[in-house]
């Protein structure tokens, strides 16, 4: 056989990587380029993109599978808090601040391609809700109400004056008029003297007020009429009660459940009012009685009652639901914490948060809880950052709810305030007010802000009830 030579040899090797004949050579790979965007910033304690899911890194050309990698430019450091796993970064930053990231790809050829772009990540501290002094009232106030009317101004009736050398319920009313910031008496005064009472406001655009401390004569009630200014009788109660609640019907009656006769057994009675006829009847009778319960009306026109101080003990985790087709109540999915001088608000999306309060050992307690009434239980959401009870409790025009004040164990009004946001179930501290406070009481304006009004706590070397009032922004 004629042996091949040394040029016939190499050409055949070639032939094994070109197409022998008049072919070309195979084509080279794209280059290697970093095709995401520059990844979003993010908010200080808040999960990075959304729910922790996290930003992905892109890229194209090469030879896949692609190594990500990143380090601090510049000298910068990469944002405390954050971390990057595979292509995506993820993490919950803790650390505000300005990041200049080195982000490098490397593809998978034997002798690696590699691109590096420069990034800025941005930790933002979470914007700050602040609270501003508004107008004082005449009348220092502790559990007291406060009712929007249909025209924007608040009205503020009864409670309990607290000073130095004094302790007593008052028949005054007052009206907030949020154009001026000020507060006014509003109209005469009422029947008898109020606190731990209700006032509800009805379609018509009166107010209904029950019961409540040092009431003369038996379930005592009556309307704020305002567009008189005035007070005047309605049917009354069948039964006297404070530390009840009160809560508007979709077809325009008040439903009023449990509370107690001064220091008695509370009561599980509960009794419907009727604005056309001014009337109150007995409707179902809860399954437990209950002094201090939350009643809340859910989206699909029922009422959901928490907790409150029973029989036998202190705080109670039960709940149950009220159906005003039937007028009467069926039990519900307990709570994991019982409850009493809590807080319950209605989101945006129907579910019901709790906050606070005291639980069956009297101590005051952080947790919270969310209500999902498609299927009739309790689930734990994040907790406060302050254990709380007796505090204001906010839905804001956000979906957020603002959670105010309140008092801590030893009694001693609070000053700080968080936020509940629904879409991560998680609380954040937010801005301070300027008076530690308790038995406050807050509402929403219609240009969406936040007034929180009187309360009680330490001034000096004594327990008083406040004047003032606060706006949060």
């Amino acid at each position: 056989m004629k042996k091949m030579s040394l040029p016939v040899i190499l050409m055949s090797a070639l032939c094994l990587f070109n197409a022998c004949g008049g072919g070309s050579a195979m084509p080279a790979l794209p280059p290697l380029v970093i095709t995401s965007a520059t990844p979003p910033g993010a908010v200080l304690q808040a999960a990075y993109d959304g729910g922790g899911s996290g930003f992905l890194l892109t890229a194209s050309g090469g030879k896949t599978p692609y190594t990500w990698s990143w380090a601090g430019a510049s000298g910068s450091s990469l944002p405390p808090g954050l971390n990057l796993s595979q292509n995506s970064i993820s993490g919950t930053p803790t650390a505000a601040g300005i990041y200049h990231v080195l982000v490098t790809v490397s593809d998978s050829q034997s002798t690696p391609a590699q691109t590096s772009s420069n990034y800025v990540i941005t930790i933002a501290l979470p914007y700050m809700g602040r609270f501003t002094p508004s107008g004082n009232m005449v009348y220092g106030r502790a559990q007291h109400t406060a009712t929007l009317l249909n025209d924007g101004r608040v009205l503020v009736t009864g409670g309990n004056q607290i000073s130095p050398s004094s302790n007593f319920d008052l028949n005054t009313a007052e009206l907030y008029d949020p154009t001026t910031g000020n507060f006014a008496p509003a109209g005469n005064i009422m029947e008898t003297t109020r606190s731990l009472h209700t006032a509800t406001l009805l379609k018509t655009g009166e107010v209904l007020i029950t019961g409540g401390e040092n009431v003369i004569g038996p379930g005592l009630s009556e309307l704020f009429d305002p567009v008189s200014g005035t007070f005047k009788p309605t049917g009354g109660m069948a039964t006297d009660r404070l530390g009840h609640a009160a809560t508007l019907l979709n077809n325009g009656n008040v439903l009023v459940t449990g509370g107690s006769e001064g220091d008695t057994t509370p009561f599980r009675t509960a009794e419907v009012y009727d604005p056309v006829s001014r009337t109150f009847a007995p409707t179902g009778s809860m399954a437990e009685p209950r002094w201090g319960p939350t009643a809340t009306l859910l989206s699909n026109g029922k009422v959901l009652v928490t907790g409150g101080r029973g029989t036998i003990d202190w705080a109670l985790a039960t709940a149950e639901i009220f159906d005003p087709a039937t007028g009467s109540f069926t039990p519900t999915g307990n709570m994991a914490t019982s409850r009493t001088f809590h807080r319950a608000t209605l989101l945006n999306d129907g579910r019901v948060l709790v906050t606070g309060g005291f639980d069956v050992t009297d101590n005051v307690v952080a947790t919270a809880e969310l209500f999902d009434p498609t299927t009739g239980t309790f689930m734990q959401a994040g907790s406060m950052k302050t254990a709380r009870a007796s505090h204001a409790a906010i839905l804001l025009d956000s979906g957020n709810v603002l959670v105010a004040g309140g008092e801590d164990i030893n009694t001693n009004g609070i000053a700080t305030a968080e936020v509940f946001d629904p879409a991560t179930g998680s609380f954040s501290t937010t801005g301070t007010m300027g008076t530690a406070r308790s038995f406050s009481t807050g509402t929403l304006l219609l240009d969406g802000s936040a007034l929180v009004i009187g309360g009680m706590g330490v001034s000096g070397c004594c327990v008083i009830s406040f004047t003032s009032s606060e706006l949060y922004h």
